[in-house]
């Protein structure tokens, strides 16, 4: 446009003659016939001066016009500039927030990265929902600017409902007012004058969430933040489909493992019998002698209360026994806690000790005392200790040598170290790279889950599970697991 101005004023000025372009002519060509020539008129004289001057002021005008129209593209540079940075920082700031999330509760990192969101894009509110069912749809996180009002859920819930259908095709939702889409009472007072933006979010070609601004008094642009709002939004959508996954792949392992357990004790039933059948004798006999004596003229109390001590310990060694056996046969959830590990070896020992033998084996048992504690499920350690003598046991059966299974515990790199050696035949070179890969076994009839569910126990309490072959015959398994932090 400047140039197109520049060029008109340039040729008024060459018509005009105020640039010297004109031809002087005789004056008996330019006098009219039978008129006398006389002085130039005051416009003749001047007019060339006016218009230099129009000429100049056009082109000023012209040249402020440029100016204003490239100050105004260049503001508009900056700005398109500013907010694609200002989008990125954003992208670049959820994305690193979700790269490593840990585990637990995920709404307050969704929480966070909302309100990235929400001071990125400057809206007075950011939410992200569930819609897996339309008519009641359920908040996972919410950010706001300054406290919202008793009406929000309201409003968010009517606003939801109304645009569900569309948003389930994977549709965007924006609203410049609200309140002319909505007809809940409680809620059109604040409904009124505020602008919506609801994204779906997708993953896998599915509608995981939705994503939803809200900012009073301005229109929100949707072509200006739709695709900002969808990749940050489906960056958290794809967070909580994983954990989703994670809980659920845990769920089966728990119940995995519960097979597991449940088997292995199949196993152990001949131990296990003789470890109840034990304690109930020695209560039979006890309880027999001191009938014996009540019968005497002058009963002994000191002997009978000697007697029902060793009844009551008898019991409680039974009914010890018959505990740990509901908790290995019981599906429960997983209860981290501080464990003294050498307990749980005691208690193992105890269980596996007369199988053992019946194996034509034994059980040699070095411990270090003491040991610092660690964080783990407990029925999860009897169930880990249990397949590694389990396995160590049968890793022997065919030997006619009568070596023990070693089990020790030690504290090693800020942790403590459970070792399970065994003096079979060792592991072949094969298989030692897919030892606890989940369905491979070495054994005729096994399943190959044992050793996995190991695995996963131990790296879910964030420790590591190592298997070798011993240079003088055997195989040797070590379990790592980090010392507890300490109470208070």
């Amino acid at each position: 446009m400047t140039r197109r101005i520049l060029s008109c004023v340039l040729c008024l000025l060459t018509s005009s003659g105020a640039l010297g372009a004109t031809t002087t002519r005789p004056l008996a060509d330019v006098t009219p016939e039978g008129l006398v020539h006389g002085e130039p008129s005051l416009w003749e004289t001047s007019q060339p001066w006016v218009v230099v001057g129009l000429s100049a002021l056009a082109l000023q005008t012209a040249l402020i016009f440029g100016l204003v129209a490239e100050r105004r593209r260049r503001r508009d540079s900056e700005e398109r500039l500013a907010a694609r940075l200002r989008q990125q920082a954003l992208v670049a700031d959820v994305s690193t927030d979700f790269a490593n999330l840990p585990d637990g509760d995920l709404a307050p990192h969704i929480t966070a990265g909302l309100a990235h969101v929400g001071v990125a894009l400057q809206v007075a509110e950011c939410a992200m929902w569930t819609v897996d069912d339309p008519a009641r749809p359920s908040l996972i996180a919410r950010w706001r600017l300054e406290p919202g009002a008793t009406s929000a859920s309201m409003l968010d819930d009517a606003l939801l409902c109304w645009a569900a259908p569309l948003l389930l095709h994977g549709e965007v939702v924006h609203v410049d007012d609200v309140s002319e889409v909505l007809e809940v009472s409680m809620a059109r007072g604040e409904a009124q004058g505020t602008a919506a933006l609801l994204v779906p979010l997708l993953v896998d070609g599915r509608v995981m969430a939705v994503l939803s601004v809200r900012h009073r008094g301005t229109r929100l642009s949707s072509e200006r933040i739709t695709d900002d709002l969808r990749t940050v939004g489906e960056m958290m959508a794809a967070a909580l489909v994983r954990r989703r996954i994670d809980a659920s792949i845990r769920h089966q392992l728990d119940a995995l493992a519960h097979v597991d357990r449940v088997a292995g004790l199949g196993e152990l039933a001949a131990s296990l019998s003789h470890e109840l059948n034990q304690p109930l004798t020695a209560i039979l006999s006890n309880v027999e002698a001191a009938m014996t004596i009540l019968e005497r003229p002058d009963p002994s109390v000191a002997e009978v209360r000697a007697i029902l001590a060793d009844v009551i310990a008898d019991t409680e060694r039974a009914s010890g026994i018959i505990r740990h056996l509901r908790a290995m046969l019981r599906k429960q959830h997983v209860d981290a806690q501080r464990v003294d590990v050498n307990a749980v070896v005691t208690e193992v020992v105890q269980l596996v000790e007369h199988d053992t033998r019946l194996r034509g084996s034994s059980l040699d048992v070095s411990v270090h005392d003491p040991l610092p504690a660690v964080r783990i499920d407990p029925t999860q350690l009897k169930q880990v200790l249990l397949n590694l003598v389990v396995n160590a046991t049968d890793a022997m059966a065919a030997r006619t040598s009568r070596e023990a299974v070693q089990l020790r515990t030690f504290v090693r790199d800020g942790g403590v170290v459970i070792e399970v050696r065994d003096h079979g035949p060792g592991i072949a070179a094969g298989a030692l790279q897919r030892l606890f890969d989940p369905f491979f076994t070495t054994k005729p009839n096994g399943l190959g889950v044992g050793l996995a569910i190991t695995r996963s126990i131990v790296e879910a309490a964030g420790g590591l599970i190592t298997a070798e072959n011993v240079a003088a015959g055997g195989a040797v398994f070590r379990v790592w697991l980090p010392t507890a932090p300490a109470e208070g």
